[in-house]
């Protein structure tokens, strides 16, 4: 699919915006407490909004897909500039933490592999909070 190069750039923008949207899931385990002693508290809670989000546009998506699937409204709009309609499979099931790996040679992750990887964090995250 042949794009404009001010929609590559528009584009290319998301998706590294969108690393500062992800570097926060994981990037929370390793800050002390020290520094910020709410650390467990906000990262639950930022987990918890991460989910929903992507659960409550995944169920706005069902209306127009026919299947419900975690999915970031973020890449939807990525996705979207670079030429796929929302009911188009590489819209809906993208994954960009998939795709940010695949740029540096580790291709065997998939939507439903993230999506696993993101309840596993949340389960470390909601231990972390209750231990």
């Amino acid at each position: 699919m042949e794009i404009s190069r001010e929609r590559m750039i528009l584009s290319e923008s998301i998706f590294w915006a969108h690393v500062l949207i992800v570097i926060p899931i994981v990037g929370l385990f390793f800050v002390p407490l020290k520094i910020m002693p709410a650390r467990d508290i906000i990262h639950l809670s930022y987990l918890g909004f991460i989910i929903f989000t992507q659960a409550g546009w995944g169920l706005l998506l069902f209306g127009m897909t026919g299947h419900f699937m975690n999915t970031c409204p973020v890449t939807t709009f990525m996705q979207s500039i670079r030429g796929y309609k929302i009911k188009d499979v590489e819209n809906h099931k993208h994954s960009f933490v998939a795709e940010f790996f695949s740029r540096y040679g580790i291709t065997s992750l998939n939507s439903k592999r993230v999506n696993y990887m993101m309840f596993t964090v949340l389960f470390f995250a909601t231990i972390r909070v209750v231990f």
